[in-house]
């Protein structure tokens, strides 16, 4: 059954220039079936429905080219790419467009979408993640992520980021976050090798920076874990520590610290470390104390989780 859209339109016709200026204002839109002109947008939008929208246009009747501007409250989004899945989008919009009408494609866009709400799937994810609020600027070089706040397993993580070139992707993502370590190790475990051989308890506030270059199929990470009273255990060798506190510092298949402060060998003790090759690791540390010290250098296959 057809649904009449309420709308109010003023427009007027310059003669001199050959433009149409209009203005129109819907209470209520499904934009899907208007995207037919949208075969160039770097993404698969399969609902979008405007709650209300303002859009200012100039039409040329001698070159058949249409520009837009819009403002509008957006809800019931859904869009992908690829693999990846933003549902349920509700956000403020504004957007400029350019349009060539005769071979029907857009020119150029400029999309602003502000204090956005959503719910986001990738594979690179254990679970969704629940956007509170972000920002989202989309131009046809790239996309820029500011100001994102997201729930994950519980976890509040801030994010923002940058991506470049569509077809051939380049990006960088900054996440940080005040996070329990188990939880943090639910992620880690699909990242990095034989991060299970270890367990972790406490609390830390972490950065992460994700990056992927052009024409490489996976991505890397650094970044950064400041510990609070936290514990560590090795599984399959007698070693436990206690009380860690202490900055470490971490990539995809390194992980280092020094001055780290803890106890261990019934001593509190300070520490200086390197572990490298995380699938078989291969870990130098160094402890000290007033009453022991400690210089080994040792490697281990892990032989599961």
């Amino acid at each position: 059954e057809k649904q009449a859209t309420p709308l109010e339109f003023l427009g007027k016709y310059i003669y001199a220039t050959k433009k149409i200026e209009a203005a129109l204002n819907v209470k209520r839109l499904n934009a899907l079936p208007y995207l037919a002109y949208a075969k160039q947008l770097p993404i698969d939008v399969k609902a979008f429905t405007f709650d209300s929208i303002l859009i200012n246009s100039d039409y040329s009747l001698l070159k058949k080219q249409l520009a837009l501007s819009t403002k509008a409250n957006i809800s019931n989004a859904y869009l992908a790419k690829d693999q990846l899945l933003l549902s349920g989008a509700a956000a403020i919009l504004e957007a400029s467009v350019t349009m060539d009408l005769q071979k029907a494609n857009i020119t150029g866009y400029d999309i602003t979408l502000r204090n956005i709400k959503a719910e986001f799937q990738a594979p690179q994810l254990p679970a969704k993640t629940f956007i509170h609020d972000a920002k989202l600027t989309i131009r046809p070089q790239g996309l820029k992520i500011e100001a994102a706040k997201a729930r994950l397993l519980d976890t509040i993580i801030n994010c923002s980021g940058t991506l470049e070139d569509f077809a051939n992707p380049t990006y960088t993502f900054v996440l940080s976050s005040y996070f329990p370590l188990t939880k943090a190790q639910d992620i880690a475990a699909l990242y990095v090798p034989g991060i299970n051989s270890f367990t972790f308890d406490g609390s830390a506030q972490g950065e992460i920076t994700i990056t992927k270059q052009k024409d490489k199929d996976h991505f890397e990470f650094s970044g950064s874990l400041k510990l609070s009273d936290a514990s560590l255990a090795l599984k399959n060798q007698s070693f436990e520590a206690d009380a860690i506190n202490g900055l470490i510092h971490f990539t995809n298949n390194t992980i280092e610290w020094n001055g780290l402060a803890l106890y261990a060998f019934n001593n509190t003790l300070s520490s200086n470390a390197s572990i490298s090759n995380l699938a078989a690791p291969l870990i130098d540390i160094e402890v000290a104390s007033d009453t022991i010290a400690l210089n080994s250098e040792f490697a281990y296959l892990t032989t599961g989780t």
